[in-house]
């Protein structure tokens, strides 16, 4: 119903509503859609940099999560 997309800066790109959302007539729920969607959204990102910051890790031959704790460094929201 409702799809958010996100940067790898953490920032939304884009948030679409499907038809049958933007029917509700009921506000709390499509809000509690979009933020569910949102935090999909930003949670996908951080998978996604934490797969990325073990490969550079593994290429350096050092362990793969020795850099996710360089959270607001390099790549936020990790650690």
């Amino acid at each position: 119903m409702v799809t958010v997309k996100a940067s790898g800066r953490m920032e939304i790109i884009s948030c679409r509503l499907s038809d049958d959302a933007a029917k509700l007539a009921d506000r709390e729920m499509l809000e509690d859609l979009i933020t569910a969607a949102t935090n999909q959204a930003l949670t996908k990102v951080r998978e996604q940099l934490a797969a990325e910051t073990a490969k550079i890790a593994a290429n350096f031959g050092l362990p793969p999560d020795m850099l996710s704790g360089l959270g607001g460094g390099l790549f936020p929201g990790l650690g």
